[in-house]
């Protein structure tokens, strides 16, 4: 019988993956409400139907779409329910749960689209960035597959500063509760 040693998860390696390393920036996705009994769920997929069935099969409350708003790319529906979850965090019960009513869900949802089209052009201009940068390095002679880890934390506060610009958290005492 073969054994697999598995590595321990680690959160900083799963942070540093660069949203916008896809060429496309990803398929299309769908940023959706579910409701189960007051709670609402705040999520994306591709194929919201499957992903309700799938949160069906483990839960005895019936589940049931309330809204889904097609964002153009996988990376950018990331950072969208990203918005969304911070603009809900003091209603949040449990992970991508929260009491917050329909009304107030889809208001986020609402304010966190129309802010979208500025932060989507940021994130290209940074994809642009990265792409020029690691040209330039492979003009000068030494073509490196990966950024150094200076280069990637300066990428990520940047990247970091835009969320924080556009998707400001709602409240400073609970800013510690709400950051994701």
């Amino acid at each position: 019988m073969r054994s697999f040693k598995l590595r321990p998860f680690d959160l900083e390696e799963f942070r540093v993956t660069p949203l916008a390393s896809a060429a496309n920036f990803g398929p299309p996705t769908f940023l959706y409400l579910m409701q189960c009994e007051h709670f609402i769920k705040v999520g994306i997929a591709v194929d919201t139907q499957a992903r309700r069935a799938e949160l069906q099969r483990s839960n005895p409350f019936p589940i049931r779409i309330l809204y889904r708003r097609q964002i153009e790319a996988k990376a950018f529906a990331m950072i969208a329910e990203r918005g969304v979850h911070r603009r809900l965090c003091e209603w949040q019960h449990a992970g991508e749960w929260f009491t917050a009513t329909p009304a107030q869900a889809r208001e986020a949802i609402a304010m966190v689209c129309n802010e979208m089209p500025a932060l989507i052009a940021r994130h290209k201009e940074l994809d642009r960035e990265r792409r020029l940068a690691r040209l330039e390095r492979e003009a000068k002679g030494g073509r490196r597959k990966m950024y150094t880890a200076d280069e990637e934390a300066a990428w990520l506060q940047k990247r970091d500063g835009i969320m924080a610009e556009l998707f400001p958290a709602p409240d400073v005492t609970q800013a510690s509760a709400c950051s994701r």
